[in-house]
């Protein structure tokens, strides 16, 4: 066996305390050195849940992404609710007249049968209320409450519901409103939140390109991947950044 150079060792050493990290504590999602076995890995794609979230307004524009281990749901179940109680209480304090106003079209769809009576009950309607006439209480109330006891099954599958009806209820409730504003979140595996976190990517990287210069023109169909893709080295040259959530 041939000796190992000494420059060699250190930088692969570097290498390998420093795999994954930046200046802003990031980590990267692309393959890692593995330090045991002195051969490259890949992380365990499958196992990472990615929760993505913006809140976007005339004020401010908060977007970030952290991904969770498989053994990691106390934390996710913490920043996920954080972030929707505090966004459902920052968007009323900010636009209560357009929620009370706003029509909430086929609420009923929104919600499993067990959760009827927990919406009539916050929305301040009769435990006999017809759901055609719900619009004439406080829905944005009974949806908050819905989303709430979504959220205190602490379930994976219960916070994506809860994800999916926090982002109908914004959506519906600023829908007539004369604001921009919105607030979204995704929580899924990496095939189903990574795709639409590229996306997002790409459409800014084609807006800069009109209002700055080239270099942050669209890349070409060769930077591009597929779903099974997302991880490889491809990732890195798109600049994806990911927070590690625990």
């Amino acid at each position: 066996m041939q000796p190992q150079n000494p420059k060699e060792h250190r930088r692969r050493s570097s290498m390998n305390q420093r795999s994954g990290e930046t200046s802003g504590r990031a980590q990267e999602f692309v393959v890692a050195p593995e330090e045991s076995a002195g051969v490259t890995a890949k992380p365990k794609l499958a196992d990472r849940i990615l929760v993505w979230s913006l809140t976007d307004t005339d004020a401010y524009t908060l977007e970030r992404c952290d991904w969770y281990g498989a053994d990691s749901f106390e934390p996710l179940d913490f920043s996920v609710a954080q972030f929707i109680r505090d966004e459902l209480d920052n968007f009323y304090a900010d636009f209560s007249e357009w929620f009370n106003l706003a029509e909430y079209p086929d609420v009923l769809e929104q919600l499993e049968p067990s959760e009827a009576a927990a919406f009539r009950k916050a929305a301040g309607a009769p435990e006999d209320t017809d759901f055609s006439t719900i619009g004439n209480y406080d829905c944005f109330s009974g949806l908050c409450a819905v989303i709430r006891q979504r959220l205190e099954q602490r379930s994976l599958e219960q916070i994506k519901l809860a994800a999916e009806l926090f982002n109908w209820t914004i959506e519906c409730g600023l829908f007539l409103a004369d604001t921009k504003a919105q607030a979204v979140l995704r929580v899924g595996s990496v095939g189903e939140v990574a795709p639409f976190l590229l996306d997002r990517i790409l459409n800014r990287l084609s807006s800069n390109a009109k209002h700055r210069s080239p270099a942050y023109a669209r890349p070409g169909a060769q930077w591009l991947f597929q779903r099974d893709r997302i991880g490889h080295s491809q990732g890195a040259e798109l600049g994806i950044w990911l927070q590690p959530g625990a």
